[in-house]
């Protein structure tokens, strides 16, 4: 009898991890070609796309992919003005986002890794690497789970999801396929490095614009999505605060810590900017582009170095002036 109660666990054991392998090798087959794509265009590895839609959607039968077609768990946040699913997760009754198709579910995962700050150290690693993107999801703080980089690893060598990440979509007589490059020629360059290649100097310039940039340091792309007109003071992307707005909304919006939206704008935690007030993407210059300003009624260093775009602590040091001490109505500041 002992027996027969062992082999009929074992029994249906073998038949649900059977039906669980099944089910991920249809969901791998059905949104590979997706996964390609994006990799293409964002310059993700597709084994990790691939490998975050297995983990976050249950292979497409959790009730955020189900019902919402969200595969990757993405929750509202302030700049989202689609529809919209209610959903228990770290709190009871979160906002997630609702699409129309799986297909906005990848583009808007894709979107999210590329905007935000926080996630661009990740494209210098190669397409190919993709241990390096799984650990570096978790330190960058996409998941809380400590296994979390081991589960994305575990789930790719198990499905050899890596094949994926040396083949491009081709369309050919209307039907789209995948191709592999030459096993002498694998993709290498991440997105990153492709995205400042001399060899498209086209692309590079027609985009500048939409570059984030801290001290030099390529953070992130500005999506045309943003509620926010982005505007430029000293080389330094901005964006004039609205009526209702916050530093962690703004944040949100681009995709940033809203520490590190704090930090830029100098600021402490807990403030937030009023309608009309200039709210810095990176850090302001050291020093600024004119030589001088007048100092007038109402004014503070701090407006001078949100105006001017010079760090505050920069601008006091410029001026030989103990921090804190305002200047006199009428006093010129130098700014260089």
């Amino acid at each position: 009898m002992k027996k027969t109660v062992i082999f009929v666990l074992v029994a249906i054991f073998c038949l649900q991890s059977f039906a669980q392998n099944q089910q991920y090798l249809e969901y791998i087959e059905t949104y590979k070609s997706i996964a390609i794509q994006k990799m293409q265009t964002y310059g993700i590895p597709a084994s990790i796309t691939l490998a975050q839609g297995l983990l976050e959607s249950g292979a497409g039968k959790g009730r955020l992919a189900m019902q919402a077609n969200n595969h990757f768990g993405i929750k509202c946040q302030k700049n989202w003005t689609g529809a919209t699913i209610s959903h228990d997760d770290d709190a009871k009754g979160e906002c997630f986002r609702k699409y129309a198709d799986p297909m906005q579910s990848y583009e808007d995962h894709s979107a999210f890794l590329k905007s935000g700050s926080r996630y661009a150290f990740l494209f210098n690693f190669e397409s190919t690497d993709y241990k390096s993107w799984a650990f570096g999801l978790k330190q960058a703080g996409y998941a809380t789970d400590p296994k979390y980089p081991v589960k994305l690893i575990n789930l790719i060598e198990a499905y050899n999801l890596q094949q994926y990440d040396t083949m491009q979509p081709v369309v050919k007589n209307d039907e789209q396929k995948q191709v592999s490059v030459s096993e002498n020629e694998p993709i290498k360059k991440s997105f990153f490095a492709r995205l400042f290649s001399k060899s498209d100097v086209s692309q590079t310039a027609t985009t500048e614009e939409n570059k984030v940039y801290n001290d030099g340091v390529y953070l992130a792309d500005i999506e045309p999505f943003r509620t926010h007109a982005v505007e430029e003071i000293n080389g330094v992307k901005c964006v004039i605060a609205k009526e209702g707005d916050t530093y962690a909304g703004i944040a949100d919006e681009f995709a940033m810590f809203e520490k590190e939206l704090l930090k830029a704008n100098e600021v402490k935690y807990g403030s937030n900017p009023k309608p009309g007030d200039i709210v810095f993407l990176a850090k302001k210059k050291k020093r600024g582009t004119g030589d001088s300003y007048l100092f007038r009624e109402g004014d503070t260093m701090y407006n001078v170095s949100q105006l001017k775009g010079i760090r505050v602590r920069a601008l006091y040091r410029i001026n030989n002036m103990i921090y804190g001490k305002q200047p006199e109505v009428g006093a010129v500041i130098k700014l260089r």
